[in-house]
C-alpha cells in the first residue's frame, strides 16, 4: 500500500511541475547559484500582499477576544504604519525593526509594514527576559523595537540602545500615517525577516531570510496543499473540482509564537488561501475548544501537550468536528498520540515532516495518506530542495546510511546577520549542514535518526542545553552542570539539569531554577533538577559524556532509557 501511495504522490508532483502545470519549475540564479524555483512564485512580500488584498480583502483574517479584522483592514493599518516608521522616524530599505509581541492583531500589522517598505523585520522572542531580547537587538543593530505592553515594560527596566515603541504609540502613528500606497521596489534577495535561532554554543544567532526565500515558501505552501488534495482525490475516485468545492475555507486555531517560523508559516498561509486566524492570549483548553467551535477551526497545530489537552477535554472531541487537519509541530509525533487521535477524529489529517528556521521551515513532509503509508519518517522533500547525507569526511553516503542531512536550494537562508564565522561554518561548497544524523532510503523517504545539535525539545520550544547550561555555570555554588532531555508523555521531552555543587553549598532544585529563571525565558528552565549524578561520567579528552550520564539518570531512576 505504500508504495502505491508514494507512486501516486510522485505521479501528481510531476504534473504540478511540468512545464505546462500551475507550478512549473524553472532554474534561476540566485546568490551565485543555480537553483529550481516555481515560475508563478512573486518577487518579493510585497508583491505577495498585493495578490492577498486582490483575492480575500473583504475576508475576515484576525479574530482576536472577540474582534475581527479583515485582510484589506489589516493591509490598510499596515501602510499607515509604515509611512509613518518613514517619515517619524527615517526608517530606510535594509533597516533591522525589532518586534516583540505575543500573539497579537499588532503582529501582523508590523510585520508588513516593515517589510512592505523594504525594512527587515526581527522577531524578537517576546517571552524572552530583557536581557535576551536586547541581547538579540544589539546583535543585529536594531534600530526600532514595536512590543506589546509587557515587554515594553520589561525593556524599560533593562539597558537597550534600541527605542522602544509600545502598542498606544503604534496606534497613534497608525491614525497618523495615512494610506502610503506608493511601492517600494524591493529585490527579491534583499534580507526581508530575521529570526532568532541558538545553536549548541547556546549564543543566539539570526538566520536572515530574504523576500524570495519567503514568497517561495509561500508558494511551496499552495504547492503542498494542491498536492494533498489531488492525492486524497485521486484516491478517493473523485475528480479534484468535486472535492475541493466541499472543502471548507481555512480556519486556523494559531498556538505557535508567532516569533518561531511555523508562526510565520501559518501567517504566510493565511494570505494564500483566505483563511482566518483565531489568537489566543493565552494557552487554555476549555478557550481553545470553544473557539474551534465557534468559528468552525479546521487547523490545529501545536505542541503534543496542546494536541493531548485537547482530546483530553470533557466532550470536547464532539465540539471539534469541524477540524480537517490536527498536527503535532515542532517536534515529532509520539507514536500513541497519533493513535488517539486518529481514533478520536478520524477526518482530521495528521501530519509529520522535518525542517528548520534556516531553511524557511518545513523541508519535507509526510500529510494524510502519506503520513499513514510511512510513520514514523519526515515524508519526502518538497521540489525546491536537494538533499544529501554524508559521512564524517563529507562523503555521500548511498541510500539507507545514516549520516549527516545536507540540503540546497531556493528556501535555505541567505546566512547569520552579522555572524560571517558562524554562516562559513554552516555551509560547504552551498550546502547547508543541518547539524542533524538522518536517513534518506533509495525510495526518498527521510527519516532523523539523531540530533547533532545538543537541543531539548519541550512543549514544542527549542530548548538549548548550553544556554542553561552557561547560566547555571556562572553561579558560584555550581561547578558543573549538564543538560539533557527525557521523553515525557505531555511535552514530548522534559528538559533535566545534573548538578554538582562546591563543597558546603547548599542549594534545592527551586534555588537552581531560579538562577535559571532570572536570566532566561520561563520555557528553558529545567522541569526537574538532580543532585545525585556526580561525578558525571566523562570522554577521553575530559568533556562530560552525556550518553552515558543519561543512561545513570534512568538507571537511577529504574526505569529502561
Amino acid at each position: 500500500m505504500s508504495d502505491d501511495v508514494l507512486r501516486i504522490y510522485r505521479e501528481i508532483a510531476a504534473e504540478l511541475t511540468a512545464e505546462d502545470g500551475p507550478f512549473a519549475l524553472e532554474d534561476a540564479a540566485v546568490r551565485g547559484q543555480s537553483f529550481r524555483v516555481y515560475a508563478c512564485t512573486p518577487p518579493n512580500l510585497s508583491d505577495l500582499y498585493q495578490s492577498a488584498i486582490a483575492a480575500h480583502g473583504a475576508r475576515d483574517m484576525i479574530e482576536y477576544m472577540r474582534q475581527r479584522q479583515s485582510f484589506t483592514e489589516m493591509f490598510d493599518e499596515a501602510a499607515a504604519f509604515g509611512a509613518a516608521l518613514r517619515a517619524r522616524y527615517g526608517i530606510q530599505p535594509g533597516d533591522r525593526i525589532g518586534v516583540a509581541m505575543r500573539n497579537i492583531p499588532q503582529w501582523f500589522t508590523a510585520f508588513v509594514a516593515v517589510t512592505r517598505i523594504g525594512a527587515v523585520v526581527t522577531l524578537l522572542n517576546s517571552r524572552g527576559s530583557a536581557d535576551e531580547i536586547a541581547a538579540a537587538s544589539e546583535k543585529v543593530g536594531c534600530k526600532l523595537i514595536i512590543a506589546d505592553d509587557a515587554c515594553a515594560e520589561r525593556l524599560a527596566q533593562g539597558s537597550i540602545s534600541a527605542e522602544v515603541i509600545g502598542l498606544d504609540t503604534m496606534a497613534k502613528l497608525c491614525a497618523e500615517g495615512g494610506l502610503d500606497r506608493d511601492a517600494v521596489r524591493i529585490d527579491p534577495d534583499a534580507p526581508a525577516a530575521i529570526l532568532f535561532t541558538s545553536g549548541t554554543t547556546g549564543r543566539p544567532k539570526g538566520a536572515t531570510l530574504t523576500h524570495r526565500n519567503l514568497t517561495a515558501m509561500a508558494t511551496n505552501l499552495r504547492y503542498i496543499n494542491q498536492l494533498g488534495l489531488k492525492l486524497a482525490a485521486r484516491r478517493a475516485g473523485i475528480p479534484f473540482e468535486t472535492l475541493a468545492k466541499s472543502v471548507p475555507h481555512p480556519s486556523v486555531l494559531l498556538i505557535m509564537p508567532l516569533f518561531h517560523i511555523s508562526g510565520v508559516t501559518n501567517f504566510l498561509m493565511s494570505l494564500i488561501s483566505g483563511g482566518m486566524l483565531t489568537l489566543l492570549r493565552r494557552w487554555d483548553t476549555a478557550d481553545a475548544v470553544r473557539l474551534i467551535e465557534k468559528n468552525k477551526v479546521t487547523s490545529v497545530s501545536g505542541p503534543s501537550m496542546v494536541i493531548s489537552d485537547l482530546l483530553d477535554f470533557p466532550d470536547g472531541i464532539e465540539r471539534m468536528q469541524s477540524l480537517s487537519s490536527l498536527v503535532v509541530g515542532g517536534q515529532a509525533t509520539p507514536a500513541a498520540l497519533a493513535d488517539r487521535a486518529a481514533k478520536a477524529l478520524p477526518r482530521a489529517a495528521q501530519a509529520a515532516g522535518w525542517g528548520m528556521t534556516e531553511l524557511s521551515g518545513q523541508a519535507s513532509g509526510a500529510s494524510g495518506a502519506m503520513f499513514y503509508a510511512f510513520p514514523g519518517t519526515c515524508g519526502v522533500f518538497n521540489p525546491l530542495y536537494e538533499a544529501r547525507i554524508v559521512g564524517p569526511d563529507d562523503e555521500t553516503l548511498p541510500p539507507s546510511e545514516p549520516g549527516e542531512l545536507q540540503v540546497r536550494g531556493v528556501l535555505v537562508m541567505e546566512g547569520y546577520y552579522n555572524d560571517p564565522e558562524a554562516t562559513q561554518n554552516s555551509f560547504i561548497d552551498g550546502w547547508f549542514k543541518t547539524g542533524d544524523i538522518a536517513t534518506i532510503d533509495a525510495r526518498g523517504i527521510l527519516t532523523i535518526v539523531d540530533r547533532q545539535k545538543d537541543m531539548v525539545i519541550s512543549a514544542g520550544e527549542n530548548i538549548y542545553c548550553a544556554e542553561v547550561e552557561r547560566v547555571l555555570g556562572a553561579h558560584g555554588d555550581i561547578t558543573d552542570a549538564v543538560m539533557f532531555g527525557v521523553p515525557d508523555e505531555r511535552l514530548g521531552e522534559r528538559a533535566v539539569a545534573a548538578v554538582m555543587l562546591r563543597q558546603g553549598a547548599v542549594m534545592d532544585a527551586d534555588m537552581v531554577r531560579a538562577v535559571v529563571a532570572g536570566r532566561l525565558a520561563d520555557y528553558k528552565v529545567p522541569k526537574e533538577i538532580v543532585f545525585d549524578l556526580a561525578p558525571f561520567p566523562r570522554n577521553a579528552v575530559g568533556k562530560v559524556d552525556k550518553p552515558a550520564l543519561r543512561a545513570l539518570y534512568f538507571e537511577r531512576a529504574g526505569a529502561p532509557a
